[in-house]
């Protein structure tokens, strides 16, 4: 039976993809980083906290980043983002999804969401998509600077709403985070492949939809 349902963010509750991929332009450009390896680097930091893609990037870049230089790149990072948001005219979730939410609410699902970012872009979130009307900002799982990767967060996720992940639904955009998350316990996914990317084959998947408008709400029946 669920009782829980969390949600990825980027990707899978807010369509942001073009956003984010001009941020990251933005910041490779500050940051030296060759723009021919942009692909790999992007989907990379997009499924890893920012600390885990700094070490990546110093690795291939042969140095080492203080934490004043991580502060200072995750607030460029955070500047371009929202930017970008706030220009595409995009300030509520992906079409359809409010319409569910609402709906989970209603019936008293226990709602979180689960994004591999940091607090300053986790606040900008609440602030732009009014996420405040159906989650509670304090039991938000992210990347907090402790919690090393979106394993852990999807863990953090289920215990901040008092829930085992195997009576909690989950929604995620990246089939390595849906396998992140079944490592941890998690059963049941709904696949938000907005993008068309790689066609999911886990057996934990229980429907792969484009938009909120495809989905099954008879998953939501109560028992």
């Amino acid at each position: 039976m669920i009782k829980g349902v969390i949600f990825d963010f980027n990707g899978t509750l807010y369509f942001d993809e073009e956003m984010a991929e001009g941020a990251f332009h933005h910041l490779f450009r500050e940051m030296g980083y060759p723009e021919d390896n942009f692909t790999e680097m992007f989907l990379y930091a997009r499924r890893n906290p920012f600390s885990a893609f700094l070490l990546k990037v110093g690795k291939e870049l042969n140095r080492t980043y203080t934490e004043a230089e991580k502060e200072y790149y995750i607030g460029r990072l955070s500047h371009h983002y929202r930017k970008s948001c706030r220009e595409s005219g995009q300030n509520g979730p992906a079409p359809g999804a409010a319409e569910l939410l609402d709906q989970l609410k209603e019936k008293g699902y226990k709602l979180n969401l689960c994004t591999a970012t940091v607090e300053e872009t986790v606040d900008f979130y609440y602030e732009h998509t009014g996420l405040g009307r159906w989650f509670d900002r304090s039991l938000t799982a992210f990347d907090d600077g402790v919690t090393r990767d979106k394993k852990e967060m999807y863990r953090q996720a289920a215990e901040n709403i008092g829930l085992d992940p195997k009576d909690c639904l989950v929604f995620e955009d990246s089939l390595n985070c849906i396998n992140d998350a079944i490592t941890v316990g998690y059963e049941r996914f709904i696949y938000v492949n907005h993008y068309g990317h790689e066609k999911a084959a886990q057996k934990e998947v229980l429907q792969e939809i484009k938009d909120y408008h495809e989905l099954d709400r008879s998953l939501f029946t109560e028992e």
